[in-house]
């Protein structure tokens, strides 16, 4: 017989006149395993019948059969358990017994709630929605409530904890209306780099419903502002929605040295070739300068300045594309720093000419690379 052997007993017995024999499995002697030890829930059962007629060991197979019915084995397997008051139900909930405690009064309706008996009206029915817009102190969250349970709403929202299962008990949580249908809430007031649980709520007369419960984590760096001094610099720009390389949970942006490189330095090396570097939008900068430098080679000219540059520890500096330039030149108060002058960008126009920036007038413009203008070098974060 294929299968692991959960239990073995043997017995001595002597047959009727009839050659028949009655016997009571769990009663004979065990050689494997233990009668009351076998698990009924665990799948079907199978029952295989030996006998040696002289007595020995020498057993001929019998035959084998499933054991269709077990009354008290499938009581046992779906462990019901014993109420505690008089009038006490139990259900199954899916995982386990549980009861529907009697409430007292014989007016009451039993109904069926969400899954489960309960009396009278229900609490509502609604899920937590996924976490989003994380940010170092504040997301947002919300729930859907599908079903008020018979009682309306009267506040819904969610509560969020370190701990698991938060409750409307707790102070952090949110108040967002009434009524059924789906919500926002903004969470606020995180810790930086910290793991939170949340969970919708929904509050009836029959009492606070809640949803299921999710888990994020809050960006751990402290936000930073333009014109703090910051990795080896000044925060010059910080990424907004829709630039290339935005992250709403992460800060991504530019840091521009704390002082001008060059008061005045050539954009080429003394031979007018064309680079290819005419990339002008957020993030080409640092490209264009590698560009630059690895077609113009050594010399002294503004692209190789600031690609040797190594200043506060930071060895990563580049020479700002157009665009890059121009949001230097908008937050040229708050940097500091700067002259009226006229600064070069990495970005080509064509063999002869480069795009630059006057920031007396904010004007852009492209100039003989022949020429001389300030230079100040730029970092990404």
């Amino acid at each position: 017989m294929l299968g692991t052997v959960v239990y073995q007993e043997t017995h001595t017995i002597t047959t009727t006149n009839l050659g028949m024999v009655i016997l009571s499995i769990g009663q004979g002697t065990p050689s494997i395993g233990s009668f009351s030890a076998i698990n009924w829930g665990s799948g079907a059962k199978f029952m295989q019948v030996e006998l040696d007629a002289s007595g020995g060991n020498n057993y001929i197979d019998l035959g084998t059969q499933q054991m269709m019915s077990v009354p008290y084995s499938l009581y046992a397997g779906n462990g019901l358990k014993n109420g505690t008051t008089a009038g006490e139900m139990m259900y199954w909930n899916g995982t386990a017994w549980v009861s529907v405690a009697p409430t007292g009064n014989q007016t009451k309706t039993l109904k069926f709630c969400n899954g489960a008996p309960t009396w009278e009206d229900c609490p509502a029915a609604l899920s937590t929605v996924a976490i989003s817009n994380i940010s170092y102190t504040t997301a947002s969250s919300g729930g859907s409530i599908t079903n008020d349970g018979g009682a309306a709403v009267t506040a819904r929202g969610v509560c969020w904890s370190t701990s698991i299962n938060p409750t409307i008990a707790l102070s952090t949580k949110t108040i967002d209306g009434s009524g059924i249908g789906s919500f926002t809430s903004s969470i606020t007031g995180l810790v930086a780099g910290t793991s939170y649980y949340v969970r919708g709520y929904a509050t009836n007369s029959v009492g606070t419903a809640y949803g299921n419960q999710v888990v994020f984590t809050t960006s751990a760096t402290p936000p930073v502002i333009i014109g703090q001094s910051y990795q080896g610099g000044v925060i010059a720009y910080i990424l907004q929605a829709g630039d290339p390389g935005y992250d709403a949970n992460v800060q991504h942006g530019l840091i521009a040295a704390p002082s001008d490189q060059s008061t005045g330095i050539q954009w080429y090396n003394g031979y007018y070739v064309t680079t290819g570097a005419i990339a002008a939008a957020l993030g080409t900068g640092n490209a264009n300068t590698n560009t630059i430098v690895s077609v113009q080679g050594a010399g002294t000219y503004a692209a190789k300045l600031c690609y040797d540059l190594v200043l506060n520890g930071y060895s990563d500096w580049y020479l700002p594309s157009k665009d890059e330039l121009n949001k230097l030149y908008i937050n040229r108060t708050a940097i500091g720093g700067f002259a009226a002058a006229f600064y070069w960008s990495s970005s080509e126009d064509y063999s002869y000419v480069a795009w630059g920036q006057s920031f007396g007038t904010g004007s852009q413009a492209s100039s003989s690379k022949f020429n001389t203008a300030y230079v100040r070098a730029v970092r990404a974060f």
